[in-house]
């Protein structure tokens, strides 16, 4: 059920009715394990079943309103370049710009590499490319850096 409602589909109705006969089950044996000690035992012993239904409609009442919720704006925000990068950034933006475009982020060894800079300066870029990345849409999702086929061979291989 609440995969359907992250999803936006109407909930299946034999999820409906197995969740119904789970909690009339549950409900029954609880009433009924109460009942010897008077209306207050059943009472107190069948609310968790009605309380699971009042929190499961709950949480899929809160996914579906989250859902149906246009965002708020559609302008993607872009990272404020820090003074300290001394036009690295905007280099970077250039240079990695069909990585981003996929939301795949450089990592800092191939940073480092490209522009020729330090270990510090390459991580403050890659947090700005990650931000970057994540503002066009794309889940940052982390790429393994691969050198170039030359580059891997051993020395025993040439």
């Amino acid at each position: 059920m609440l995969r359907a409602a992250r999803a936006g589909l109407p909930t299946p109705g034999l999820a409906r009715v197995m969740l119904g006969l789970a909690v009339a089950a549950t409900l029954g044996a609880n009433i009924g394990y109460g009942l010897p000690y008077g209306w207050q035992g059943a009472l107190i012993s069948g609310w968790p079943a009605v309380a699971f239904i009042g929190c499961a409609e709950m949480a899929i009442g809160m996914v579906r309103r989250a859902r149906s919720q246009p965002a708020s704006s559609t302008e993607i925000p872009v990272p404020e370049v820090p003074a300290t990068m001394n036009g690295h950034a905007e280099k970077a933006a250039e240079l990695f710009a069909p990585d981003l475009a996929r939301g795949e982020v450089p990592g800092v060894r191939r940073i480092r590499r490209e522009l020729r800079i330090g270990q510090p300066k390459a991580q403050q870029v890659r947090e700005y490319l990650t931000g970057l990345a994540s503002g066009n849409g794309h889940a940052w999702s982390r790429t393994r850096e691969l050198a170039p086929a030359d580059a891997r061979r051993t020395k025993s291989s040439r």
